[in-house]
Parts: C-alpha cells; structure tokens; sequence
C-alpha cells in the first residue's frame, strides 16, 4: 500500500461545531505556530489573489482587444453578416464566461483570505497582543473620500471585487446588444439600453465610495467554526 492508498483510507466529516472561543484555542498544541502559520497563509493568499487577477485580466483584455478587432471588419460585415454577427456574439460569449469565473475567484479568494485573516485576529491576542486588529487611523471627515491629497480606508479586496463585477455588467450589456442586433429588435427600444448604462454606471459610482470602505477590524471573537475530522473507513 503506497501514501496514496493510506490517504484515500479516510474521509473528513465537518460536522462538528467549535461555537466558542477556549475549544478554539485547545486545537492548538503551539499557538505560537499557528499563528505563524496562519499569518504565512494569509500571505500567501493575497500574493496568489494578485497572480490570479492578472491571468484574468490578460484573458479579458484579449477578448476586448478580439471584439472591437473584428467589430470594425466593416466591409467582413458587409459581405457576411450572419457570420459577423455570429463571431461577435461568441467572443461577447467567452468574455462574459470569463469576466463570471473571474468575480467568483475574486469572491472565493476573499473568503479563504478572511478566513485565515480571522485565525491571526484570534491568535494574536495570547502570542504578541492585538497587532494586527489595532489600526493606527488618522481622524478623517466627511469629504476625504474624495480628496486626491490624503488617504482613505478603502478596501481593495472590494474595490476589485466590484471592479469584476462591472466587467461582466459590461459584457452583459455588450452580449444583450449584440443578441438585439441578431433578433432585428426595433431600434425604437435603444433608449432603453443607454438608460439602463447610465444608471448602472451611477450606481457603480455610489457603490465605490459607499460600498468599499474598509469593514476595520476582524477580531470579533463571535463564531461558528467547523472542526474537519478525520476518520478511518
């Protein structure tokens, strides 16, 4: 029997709940080390978030750059314009498909960064004290959120959480064009689709600046944790 048949011999059950904070601390033999690790994790989290982002942004600027390519083809449309039509919607298509799995990468890569920011919050408090949910903030007013001279909590991780939404909106817009185009849809309903861009992109505005404020603080000691469990089948 190899390491991979020993491995396969078990299961995890999550079914187990660790609901406060001294059975918490018990599944540590060294704190010390676990809040190492933990912190290494985390690290290693946000450096892999900015990794992915970039593979993604590569993929989703290529499907840009193929769209408008092929959308200024005017004499391709001209002779062939079912095909042009059909190409257009397909790279509306994967650029949509991929804006998605990018804004949920982003939203899974937050989670497993929360969630290991969260073992640091509950960690340090024994080992080196309240470091890293101790923010040093400067007292700010009202409209420093727009002054281009000081600096603002704003949260990145949500700022390119809502940047990867506004991607897919714009492919959603895009996609839903092109399908009008296809569909001969009377050219009396454009209106429509020019007001719905321009609410969106108010609302995407006010979401910006109300929406990505920084949450502080993840040292709240009230959760509900799954212990995984090992066990021989």
């Amino acid at each position: 029997m190899n390491e991979y048949d020993t491995i396969n011999s078990f299961s995890v059950d999550n079914s187990k709940t660790i609901d406060s904070f001294d059975d918490y601390l018990s599944l540590f033999k060294n704190k010390e080390k676990a809040l190492e690790k933990a912190l290494d994790i985390r690290k290693f989290e946000i450096d892999l978030y900015w990794k992915r982002a970039t593979y993604f942004w590569a993929f989703i600027a290529l499907a840009f750059a193929a769209y408008f390519m092929v959308f200024k083809e005017f004499e391709f449309m001209a002779e062939h314009k079912t095909f042009y039509n059909e190409i257009l919607l397909g790279i509306s298509m994967f650029g949509l498909f991929l804006s998605l799995c990018w804004f949920c990468v982003n939203k899974g890569a937050k989670y497993w960064q929360e969630n290991w920011e969260k073992h640091v919050d509950l960690l340090e408090d024994e080992i080196i004290g309240p470091l890293y949910k101790t923010t040093a903030d400067n007292l700010q007013n009202t409209w420093d959120v727009i002054n281009p001279f000081c600096s603002y909590k704003f949260s990145v991780g949500k700022i390119n959480l809502l940047l990867s939404f506004f991607v897919v909106f714009v492919w959603i817009v895009i996609t839903g064009n092109r399908l009008c185009i296809i569909l001969k849809l009377p050219e009396k309903w454009s209106w429509v689709n020019e007001t719905l861009v321009i609410a969106a992109g108010l609302v995407f505005i006010i979401m910006l600046f109300k929406g990505c404020k920084s949450s502080g603080t993840n040292g709240s000691k009230k959760f509900a944790m799954k212990k995984r469990n090992i066990i021989d089948k």
